[in-house]
């Protein structure tokens, strides 16, 4: 594959290609016979403090049965379901029935999980410095699938990033997922780029290979896992580990 040098535009994914959130920092919990990192515990505890009786391994359970309800949701159309959603869902089947409890609960518990993502949330090495250096030469978009709006804005104000952007796409804030071609739709529009003078980057290849190419972008597939494609399966334009070998492939 050679270099893409004939670009105006770069768009980044968000999660997994900027950030990565360090989960071995959230607090812990034994679940199903195994320790695991997750906020879980620290909602059951408010619950139960706010005069809530739930056995901790039936909230884990459903929780974990609400997130593959709004998963498999989400799998149907690419529509982007809010985080706030799955906690109005599992109060009721915890015996919350008033309306206005339901959604002042429910904000409070997405605050709560929130607050774990953003404040545990680490740049990937040189996530600055790539952003610094191609922003400088080209407007640059960031177009991320993350179903709470304002922690995505929270985490790019955690790191200054704001600066760098001419457009930000998060799936939340239009209720639809890559790669769904509106969201790169309205990152060419704000950028005033092309769809076909853009390149996305980032990790997931549905989302951002086959999403980008299907809507007339170039891609960068950051396959730090080394997974191989299937016949048939959308090549990217570039593959690369990581996000620091990005300008070997895109010169700035």
């Amino acid at each position: 594959m050679p270099p893409i040098t004939d670009y105006q535009a770069v768009f980044f994914d968000l999660f997994d290609t900027l950030i990565r959130i360090d989960q071995e920092k959230f607090p812990r919990i034994r679940f199903g016979g195994q320790e695991r990192p997750t906020t879980a515990g620290k909602l059951h505890e408010w619950l139960t403090a706010e005069g809530f009786r739930i056995d901790l391994d039936k909230f884990a359970s459903e929780l974990i049965n609400v997130w593959m309800e709004i998963s498999r949701e989400k799998a149907d159309g690419h529509l982007e379901v809010s985080a706030i959603t799955r906690y109005e869902r599992i109060l009721p089947r915890i015996g919350v029935t008033d309306p206005a409890e339901i959604a002042w609960r429910a904000s409070h518990m997405t605050r709560m999980h929130m607050g774990y993502l953003v404040d545990n949330a680490r740049p990937v090495e040189q996530a600055a410095e790539i952003l610094d250096q191609y922003a400088a030469k080209v407007p640059v978009a960031l177009i991320s699938n993350f179903d709470d709006n304002r922690a995505g804005h929270e985490i790019i104000d955690k790191f200054g990033w704001r600066r760098h952007f001419t457009s930000i796409v998060i799936s939340d804030a239009l209720r639809l997922c890559k790669p769904r071609r509106e969201l790169y739709d309205l990152a060419a529009a704000e950028t005033g780029v092309a769809h076909g003078d853009a390149v996305m980057v980032g990790d997931t290849h549905l989302a951002d290979v086959k999403g980008a190419r299907d809507a007339g972008l170039r891609a960068v597939w950051i396959n730090a896992k080394g997974l191989a494609l299937a016949e048939g399966q959308m090549r990217p334009d570039a593959e690369i580990t990581a996000l620091a070998e990005l300008p070997r492939w895109l010169p700035l």
